[in-house]
C-alpha cells in the first residue's frame, strides 16, 4: 500500500513566467481565515489568472511586516 501523498499541481506558467495561480490562494483559505488575514492585504493581479505580492510589501522578509500591521489582526 502506498501511504504518499498525492503530488501538488504544477503550474509551469507561473514557474517560468512568476505569480501565484488564485486556486493556489484559495486552497489555503482556511489558513487564512484561522489567522485572520485577508488575501486581498498580501495579494494583487500580476495579469491575467495570475497573483503576485502587493509591490509595497517589497522583500520577502517584510511580509511578516506586513501582516504585524494588519489592523484587523
Amino acid at each position: 500500500m502506498d501511504n504518499t501523498p498525492e503530488p501538488e499541481p504544477e503550474n509551469m506558467k507561473a514557474y517560468l513566467l512568476g505569480g501565484i495561480p488564485p486556486a493556489e490562494v484559495a486552497a489555503q483559505e482556511t489558513e487564512y481565515d484561522r489567522f485572520k488575514v485577508d488575501p486581498d492585504s498580501l495579494f494583487e493581479p500580476l495579469r491575467p489568472d495570475y497573483l503576485t505580492f502587493w509591490e509595497s510589501i517589497g522583500p520577502k522578509s517584510a511580509i511578516k511586516t506586513t501582516l504585524e500591521a494588519d489592523r484587523h489582526l
